[in-house]
């Protein structure tokens, strides 16, 4: 519907640059799903808000808007909603330097996404999770990579657009710190791996 597009209309202004303009879109597409009675388009529309305000800078503001939509998550017991929210904290964690509560709320984003058998989501939480890893355990966050290669071939996911370009920057990195080599055997290492054993909880 109308809200909808707004809201779509709100990510464009977003890509734009123009995020205040972005957040208030999606603030009115906010007020039209309560006005519509469905909790689970509002939560999606506060983490889209949400994102635009890390964005932009206001990490407070963020969390506000990241708490209420998890909060909706729950209350209707959508997992995946829930899952994504909670890795959307860990970034806001990661933004402000809380490098251990980053880890954390990446951990409990995967076990959602496990438990949601949402592979392509947990891809996604692994990655964040290898970002935080960068300055503390290199290798794991090397095999954490590999394990997201794996689980995206499976379901025949690639990403594109500032996911790709994040991700890529991601690659660099564990390159330029572990040598081209070591970061291929680990990377392939990951791959072959249980969950556990690329989340350094099993050996």
């Amino acid at each position: 519907g109308a809200a909808f597009g707004i809201l779509n209309l709100a990510d464009v202004t977003a890509r734009q640059g123009d995020l205040v303009a972005a957040r208030q879109l999606a603030d009115t597409s906010i007020a039209r799903f309560e006005a519509a009675g469905d909790p689970i388009a509002t939560a999606l529309a506060l983490g889209r808000a949400a994102n635009f305000s890390l964005q932009a800078g206001d990490p407070a503001d963020a969390r506000i808007r990241h708490e209420s939509a998890r909060t909706i998550f729950e209350t209707f017991g959508d997992v995946r909603g829930v899952a994504r929210t909670v890795m959307f904290l860990g970034d806001i964690a990661a933004v402000e330097g809380s490098e251990a509560q980053a880890e954390q709320l990446y951990r409990e984003s995967i076990a959602l996404r496990l438990s949601a058998s949402d592979r392509g989501g947990l891809a996604t939480a692994c990655d964040r999770l290898a970002r935080a890893l960068v300055r503390s355990d290199l290798e794991q966050a090397a095999r954490l990579v590999g394990f997201a290669d794996a689980e995206r071939e499976a379901i025949g996911v690639s990403l594109t657009g500032a996911d790709a370009t994040e991700r890529d920057a991601l690659l660099a990195t564990l390159d330029e710190r572990l040598g081209g080599g070591p970061f291929a055997v680990l990377r392939a290492e990951g791959r072959r791996s249980a969950l556990a054993v690329a989340l350094g909880e099993e050996v």
